[in-house]
């Protein structure tokens, strides 16, 4: 598979790392609602944490500050008629990691 960088920013707020992993779910979900092709289609996701992959799969979780996140994924796949497939890997293997590093602070 052939890998590219579509959408790369710094946050604005700090945030503990899965509830910004779940919001980055939440970009990609509204980037693929831009293109009506993307729409009535299953989707898979990569991410590093297992705790966002478990409240993906889930669609909730028992912390209160991922639930947000999770809810809008949930409203834009129920709008578009889509399905993420959540899947998980380790950091070193995970493709946007690079990009999500490019704006750490050193």
């Amino acid at each position: 598979w052939r890998w590219k960088t579509i959408i790369s920013f710094p946050w604005k707020q700090p945030a503990h790392i899965n509830e910004l992993e779940l919001n980055a779910v939440v970009v990609t979900a509204k980037h693929r609602a831009r293109n009506a092709s993307k729409f009535h289609s299953r989707w898979i996701h990569v991410v590093d944490s297992t705790v966002s992959r478990g409240a993906l799969s889930k669609g909730r979780s028992s912390s209160r500050r991922l639930n947000l996140p999770l809810r809008k994924q949930a409203a834009i796949s129920l709008a578009q008629n889509t399905y993420m497939f959540p899947v998980w890997t380790i950091s070193r293997w995970n493709f946007s990691d690079k990009a999500s590093r490019r704006h750490d602070e050193a």
